[in-house]
């Protein structure tokens, strides 16, 4: 009897082995024919920042009235440190003050290369309009052609940015101007500072800390006393 039971555990465990055995070599031969990729991490892109201008010569107004041509229809000089009352240069203690009186054309020029490496100028305004406004208009323009234009009665409320391509222009030597007109109804302020080329379109709106925007203008004969 003790013979027979363990023929039959012998048995049992033979029928075991060989009904489970080639289940384990069909699933070993799957694991081994398997290909095995390598798991990618995809990084967020980057976003470049955007290089400051490369300033013009006197582009930051910081050596005064030089360099830059100024014309006023009125006289007016127009690269100054003394700004209306919360009114700040974007950067350093000099800016241009364009407009300011009535009937008034004023621009500042500058000959300068266009280098195809920073064919985007770039020039940051500030518009105080006249109250009751309904006309004036600053522009930029090269080589006497119109390339931007600001509308005087639209206050910005502080410091913005305008870039302009230039591409068309690389390689050249060019007459850049940028220019204020009121007409006998309107003194609106055209404030401008920071002029320079920059490699891209990239503009930089951010807002400028502890400023009190003036939302009209201020006539520069209350300010400087002519």
């Amino acid at each position: 009897m003790i013979v027979n039971k363990r023929i039959r555990t012998i048995i049992i465990g033979i029928c075991l082995i060989a009904f489970v055995l080639p289940i384990y070599i069909t699933l070993a031969a799957s694991l081994l024919n398997q290909t095995y990729l390598p798991i990618i991490f995809k990084q967020a892109a980057l976003t470049p920042t955007p290089q400051p201008p490369v300033l013009f010569p006197n582009g930051d107004f910081e050596q005064g009235p030089v360099i830059w041509t100024q014309y006023s229809s009125n006289g007016w000089d127009l690269i100054y440190q003394d700004l209306p009352a919360g009114v700040f240069p974007h950067d350093g203690t000099w800016a241009a003050w364009l407009g300011g009186d009535y009937a008034e054309t004023s621009y500042i020029e500058q000959q300068i290369f266009v280098s195809s490496d920073l064919p985007y100028m770039s020039y940051w305004y500030w518009i105080a309009p006249s109250v009751g406004c309904v006309s004036g208009l600053g522009m930029a323009l090269v080589n006497g052609g119109v390339v931007a234009i600001h509308n005087l009665c639209n206050a910005t409320g502080g410091w913005v940015q305008s870039v302009i391509n230039l591409s068309a222009y690389a390689g050249q030597s060019v007459l850049i101007q940028i220019r204020a007109e009121c007409d006998a109804n309107t003194n609106s302020d055209l404030f401008v500072d920071q002029v320079g080329f920059q490699a891209s379109l990239n503009v930089a709106n951010h807002p400028i800390e502890d400023i009190t925007a003036i939302e009209v203008s201020t006539l520069k004969k209350d300010v400087l006393g002519k």
